[in-house]
């Protein structure tokens, strides 16, 4: 008898970010990553987990410039030799003379998981892997890694102030934007850089650009007793702002309980499958990267 064993398909997540310099061109970021791969420091996500970007080289090796340009993160922890140590033998702290055996070289970090992630220089949208090979790299975790990393003070002096917003689902934004009972929504808005000219993106950039704002923040109230009632116009202003920033609303939901939603709470996430025999992962995050380019291109106009 053949016993046949079929490769298990492996698991893929991904999300994206929303990344913006001002002045900007798409030289100036391909420039602003190519910089930040150098840095000699890597961004603290919490306690002892540290990320940084590894490797940048083109997607196509033939391709037009500006053209999109892969990259690699790099997650692992930082280990406090220099702290208390614990016997798992003993059940008691480590002895003085056990600890003295600990040689560690400063330069090895442990603990290492790795994502690959393209970004579109013309879109300045980041498409990352939020779990490869049975590891994570959470929405906050990317954006924050990003944020810190992009704002390092040797990038800002060269780039100025970098804004890294994760995109939410776009039918989680429609549907807190569909919602009855609304009494309150708030939008915080990092300055846009509109794509391609995008009547609202442009409209709420050349706004804050005369005020010399960096980013803004509404809060919409409603009258007493009443609910607040969306205009499109308000709706798409939005749509800006969960792409550059966050929208929060509250709201009184048809039993009458006040609910309060953010779109921080459901940053774009996909989850595909592959089989290592038949493909790369590698060419998962290629075909998802430019589907979910696609996707966020049309939620503005």
């Amino acid at each position: 008898m053949v016993i046949i064993i079929m490769a298990r398909d492996k698991k893929l997540e991904f999300g994206a970010l929303n990344v913006t310099i001002h002045p900007h061109t798409p030289e100036k970021y391909l420039q602003l990553f190519n910089a930040a791969k150098t840095l000699k420091s890597s961004a603290r996500l919490r306690s002892d987990q540290f990320g940084r970007i590894g490797a940048i080289y083109k997607l196509d090796r033939n391709q037009e410039e500006p053209g999109p340009i892969v990259g690699e993160i790099v997650k692992f922890t930082n280990i406090d030799v220099d702290g208390e140590w614990y016997d798992i033998e003993s059940k008691d702290v480590a002895k003085d003379e056990d600890i003295a055996e600990i040689n560690i070289p400063e330069k090895l970090k442990p603990n290492l998981s790795r994502f690959s992630f393209i970004f579109f220089p013309d879109e300045h949208l980041l498409v990352y892997e939020g779990y490869y090979d049975g590891k994570a790299l959470s929405a906050n975790f990317a954006e924050k890694l990003f944020e810190l990393t992009l704002n390092h003070p040797d990038l800002t002096n060269r780039f100025g102030q970098v804004f890294v917003s994760h995109i939410p689902e776009a039918n989680a934004i429609d549907k807190m934007l569909d919602l009855k009972g609304v009494t309150n929504l708030t939008l915080v808005t990092k300055r846009p850089n509109p794509d391609n000219l995008k009547v609202t993106e442009k409209r709420v950039h050349d706004r804050l650009r005369r005020l010399n704002a960096a980013q803004e923040e509404r809060v919409i109230k409603a009258a007493n007793g009443q609910e607040l009632q969306l205009d499109q116009e308000l709706k798409l202003e939005a749509k800006v702002a969960a792409k550059n920033g966050t929208v929060e609303l509250k709201r009184y939901n048809e039993a009458g309980k006040k609910e309060e939603l953010s779109t921080k709470d459901h940053p774009m996430r996909r989850t595909d499958y592959y089989n290592p025999k038949s493909e790369s992962a590698f060419e998962v995050l290629r075909d998802m990267a430019f589907t979910l380019k696609k996707e966020i291109s049309a939620w503005i106009k």
